[in-house]
């Protein structure tokens, strides 16, 4: 099971995130701000 860690910013009100993938790999998420749909 990955581990998920969000690095909140109060300020701008948004979190990227970390996943931990094993292995010495990670992947990190950045979200869009803007409450639109992502592209498909």
């Amino acid at each position: 099971m990955s581990a998920v860690v969000p690095f909140v910013d109060e300020g701008l009100g948004n979190s990227p995130y970390l996943v931990e993938l094993g292995k010495w790999r990670a992947l990190v998420l950045d979200p869009w701000r803007a409450p639109r749909p992502y592209p498909a």
